[in-house]
């Protein structure tokens, strides 16, 4: 006979996780962008994510990277999630977060950005790496789901803090991230953001181990007046086409470099830097006039000329170090950017040159046109065009525009389309982990 004092009522069934999605890391670019973004929005989906060959193509070495390491640990702790085989050099692992309230279902639009209830933020993080990694990169794993889950802070917003190299080939930089990165990322409506450099810190010989700070506003703090995707998912929606590039307004020149002079020089390195660079600006103004907005009002032609190319930010550095940041200000508020970076033990006049000219090269691609790919424009393709953003800031937008999809049925059919032959390899990768995570459509 059954115990009248207990409750007959079968057990209610254990949350469980969602099938785990399963990515190639040797897809595409293949690289820790591929891994890094898998990982933010798994922590954002609550769906589990398995990545086997991680960096396997990389010539040197693959697996996981300590600064990579170290981003995934601190999103698991933040968010309550277990990784498995997380470690520095593994080439495959698993991130479970904590099973969700309720199943979720595969089905393109069917996600959620997973509650805050329950959760518990740290006003302030500080991950110190062992190794020169870069700070940027760790920033990336965390900046979307700190993004999220920053109003639970008792401050409300979260203080990130790492330790590392600031500058490193191959990685943003702290001087591309402060005058391009966040400036566009505000222009398309994410949150606030502020970024400190308390040291720098380079990662070629001789290392320096440097420290970027990162004030992280929750998303939540856009307001209802911002245009988000529904009541259940807080990120903004951006639609890169909506934008337009508009004309280059101004020229900043970034120059590190040190203040010692080279057989061939009659003057310092930085200083011939900076005067050369200017004059190689003021050269594609002149030479490519369509780009540019009129230096001065062709309407009244007493008005005082703009100055459109100015030493934003100078810099002495160790004698083996150059670094070159060249940032175009449009007229519709967008920044475009292209840097280099010199590390060498010994620099000569020939490599400076070098450097420059790349850079200047570089910049020029970026806000301009090719012509050749214009020339051989397939009328198949339709009425598309370049985006709004340069190379590299355009996949780190990639995240933000899959998120702010969640709950959407997709943009109208009359935005106008990308021109997909200008996206990076590292912005097509970004693209095909959104799209396999949430079943977006890739723009």
């Amino acid at each position: 006979m059954a115990d009248p004092t207990k409750d007959s009522r079968p057990d209610p069934q254990p949350r469980q996780h969602p099938r785990p999605i399963e990515l190639d890391g040797c897809t595409l670019q293949g690289g820790g962008q591929l891994v890094r973004i898998a990982m933010a929005l798994a922590a954002l989906t609550g769906r589990p994510i398995t990545i086997k060959n991680i960096r396997a193509g990389r010539p040197r070495g693959g697996g996981i990277k300590p600064a990579l390491a170290a981003g995934i640990d601190l999103l698991a702790s933040i968010s309550g999630s277990t990784v498995v085989s997380g470690h520095v050099g593994a080439t495959n692992m698993t991130f479970q977060p904590p099973p969700p309230p309720a199943s979720i279902s595969p089905t393109e639009g069917s996600l959620e950005i997973v509650s805050l209830s329950n959760l518990q933020v740290d006003p302030e993080y500080h991950v110190c790496l062992s190794t020169p990694g870069s700070t940027l990169l760790v920033f990336q794993i965390l900046y979307p789901y700190l993004m999220h889950v920053a109003t639970q802070s008792p401050t409300g917003y979260v203080n990130l803090r790492v330790t590392g190299s600031t500058n490193a080939v191959a990685a943003p930089s702290y001087d591309y991230a402060a005058q391009v990165m966040v400036p566009n990322f505000a222009r398309l409506g994410l949150p606030k953001l502020s970024i400190t450099l308390h040291k720098r810190g380079w990662a070629s010989p001789p290392i320096e181990m440097g420290e970027m700070g990162f004030s992280i506003h929750p998303v939540s703090s856009l307001g209802r007046g911002n245009q988000t995707s529904s009541k259940t998912n807080p990120f903004p929606s951006i639609h890169i086409m909506d934008h337009e590039r508009g004309k280059v307004t101004q020229i900043d020149i970034t120059v590190l470099a040190p203040d010692v002079i080279l057989p061939g020089l009659r003057m310092t390195v930085r200083k011939y830097i900076e005067d050369d660079m200017k004059r190689a600006c003021q050269v594609l103004e002149t030479e490519n006039p369509s780009l540019f907005e009129p230096a001065a009002d062709p309407d009244n032609p007493a008005s005082p000329r703009r100055e459109s190319v100015q030493i934003h930010t100078s810099e002495t550095t160790q004698n083996n170090r150059i670094y070159l940041l060249l940032v175009a200000h449009t007229s519709t508020g967008f920044r475009l950017g292209f840097d280099a970076q010199l590390e060498r033990r010994q620099i000569d006049k020939g490599k400076i040159i070098d450097i420059m000219a790349s850079c200047v090269e570089g910049f020029l691609h970026e806000i301009s046109d090719d012509p050749k790919l214009e020339d051989q424009l397939d009328a198949d393709l339709g009425p598309v065009r370049r985006s709004c953003l340069d190379s590299y800031m355009r996949d780190q937008i990639v995240i933000f525009e899959a998120l702010g999809k969640i709950g959407q049925a997709g943009p109208p059919d009359s935005r106008k389309r990308e021109d997909t032959r200008y996206l990076s390899s590292h912005t097509k990768t970004a693209q095909w982990v959104c799209k396999e995570i949430l079943g977006t459509s890739e723009t």
